[in-house]
């Protein structure tokens, strides 16, 4: 069945909004425009406007026309509770897969029982449609949002445009005035591959996904170290080779053609080193079946502490993020807009490196077991 011709001109009006084209306090064009640009009538235009208005987007005022709601309106109360929104796929308890996500929760609850808050949770699709979403918000009734970082930026634009206050438990994130905790990512590779350096550590691979959030900051302190003339030489690999967007089954491929060509080359680095867990599980898998003793010839390092890093043969050494310290500081951000008005800002939580089988600093002798 087609979609009626007024749901079709408040779907295009929505996806201006959500993407900023119509910003907050903006008019949206007269009955008599719209009704001349879509060539319907001016029925037809009022029920768009009436759906636009009951997604919580516009203020119609008599006499003046129809706005774009601003983000908070004036002498509005947030209450005494905070919401948390989570994918339907998220488990409730830790698996393998899971990085920080039940942690991170727990972290959260923690942090607004201390407060003397209420906490409201919905799950839902990450990826399902703008009216389900604003739907899902609408029907909260809570001051702000601790977000989990599976929903994609299109879902945080939905409640930055309802004027609700926005912080991601977990990942960056461009949408403007959404506060967010991360894992220090820029830090810890700095400060791993100068230790390296230090150590007499020669060639290092570091495997970064372009597209993902965390691969700019490997790649900025990549350019730090080389700028201070470090000796020991950084191969950054970008595993997507510009390739956009982010996609994990990809990443997958390309990871194991790369390793698998190193092999072939003979051109392994002393020591890889990936921005996740995931991308380490699978450059072991290349290493285990060529029969590449792991440490013996080359030492890998994996990232954001997920659990099947401590399980696969031989273990793999990773960073470690305190992930209830990113729940707590989610929330901490989240009561500081709430309550106290203050603007968004990002928090960088630091990273620790957890020494396991596949690579050890021999602090002793003053080397790496790598090679």
């Amino acid at each position: 069945m087609r979609p009626k011709k007024y749901t079709k001109i408040a779907e295009e009006l929505t996806e201006l909004i959500v993407n900023g084209q119509l910003g907050p306090g903006a008019q949206i064009p007269s009955q008599h425009e719209l009704t001349r640009q879509y060539d319907v009538s001016r029925s037809c235009v009022q029920k768009a406007l009436d759906l636009l208005a009951e997604r919580g987007l516009v203020d119609k005022k008599p006499g003046k026309g129809v706005f774009v709601k601003s983000a908070s309106e004036p002498g509005e109360s947030p209450g005494r509770a905070l919401g948390l929104l989570m994918p339907t796929s998220k488990p409730v308890t830790p698996t393998p897969q899971d990085s920080f996500g039940v942690e991170t929760l727990w972290g959260i609850e923690e942090a607004v029982r201390e407060r003397g808050l209420n906490l409201v949770l919905r799950r839902h699709d990450r990826y399902g449609s703008f009216d389900d979403i604003a739907a899902v918000l609408a029907g909260m009734e809570v001051g702000g949002l601790v977000v989990d970082r599976d929903f994609p930026d299109a879902c945080l634009r939905t409640a930055v445009v309802a004027g609700l206050p926005l912080v991601v438990a977990g990942r960056l994130c461009s949408v403007p005035g959404v506060g967010c905790t991360v894992p220090n990512f820029y830090d810890y590779i700095y400060q791993t591959i100068h230790a390296l350096d230090e150590h007499g550590t020669g060639r290092v691979a570091l495997f970064y996904p372009a597209p993902h959030d965390y691969g700019p900051e490997a790649l900025g302190a990549v350019s730090r170290l080389a700028g201070e003339g470090r000796r020991i030489v950084v191969d950054a690999i970008d595993v997507f080779g510009g390739r956009e967007p982010y996609d994990p089954t990809l990443e997958e491929q390309l990871v194991k053609e790369l390793v698998g060509k190193m092999v072939d080359d003979d051109a392994l680095p002393d020591v890889i080193i990936c921005v996740s867990d995931w991308t380490a599980a699978r450059v072991l898998e290349v290493l285990n079946a060529r029969a590449v003793p792991v440490p013996g010839r080359v030492g890998l390092i994996g990232g954001l502490g997920i659990a099947i890093a401590a399980q696969m043969s031989p273990t793999i050494s990773s960073l470690v993020v305190d992930s209830r310290a990113l729940g707590c500081r989610a929330v901490e951000i989240l009561t500081d807009m709430v309550f106290d008005n203050q603007p968004s800002r990002i928090e960088r939580l630091p990273l620790t490196l957890v020494e396991r089988e596949s690579f050890r600093f021999n602090h002793s002798a003053g080397t790496t077991e790598s090679g």
